[in-house]
């Protein structure tokens, strides 16, 4: 029995999320009723991380800054680095953006299929994450800016690096927390 795709799209939100694979299994199988959900197994999971080509352990180097550049480069040549800025560089393009501030922007396939169909960090950086609503009325993170900081700037140059890979987007509902920079 195959897994619908609304299930595994699901299951996919909850491994994006860093859920640990045995809660999505309790999840999953408590939620699902009598359907081929309430028999998940591990190996489904291992399918759905293959399938949607999400990673579950990033750490490429010992040193943490090392391992960040070599992510980058790696979704850069998979095509799915959004913008990436390290700390102490200055980027001549976004001067607006100070030489201290950290800017990791990206966009996975599976994300990018899904905003086309939808029109834990200990070194304190702050995750940004832009969603859509998919059919089943649930959210579905597109993109996501990784940042030392969240301002008008760094916020500006992921939402227009997000405009030139899906190309304008008419949104018929904004919804943000209560920042004003927002």
């Amino acid at each position: 029995m195959v897994l619908p795709k609304s299930e595994k799209d699901r299951i996919a939100g909850m491994i994006m999320q860093g859920i640990e694979h045995h809660k999505i299994l309790e999840r999953v199988r408590e939620t699902s009723g009598r359907n081929r959900t309430s028999i998940l197994e591990k190996k489904d999971i291992e399918n759905i991380i293959a399938a949607y080509g999400l990673s579950v352990n990033q750490s490429r180097h010992s040193d943490n800054s090392t391992s960040v550049r070599l992510i980058a480069q790696d979704m850069k040549d998979a095509g799915e680095l959004l913008y990436f800025k390290d700390q102490g560089e200055l980027d001549p393009q976004n001067t607006e953006i100070p030489s201290e501030e950290f800017v990791l922007a990206f966009m996975k396939e599976g994300q990018q299929l899904m905003f086309s169909e939808q029109l834990k960090n200990t070194e304190k950086l702050q995750l940004t994450t832009l969603m859509t609503i998919t059919d089943l009325h649930q959210g579905f993170p597109v993109a996501f800016l990784i940042s030392s900081t969240v301002n008008t700037e760094i916020v500006k140059v992921f939402l227009d690096k997000t405009k030139d890979r899906m190309g304008v987007v008419q949104a018929q509902v904004f919804m943000s927390d209560d920042d004003p920079l927002f």
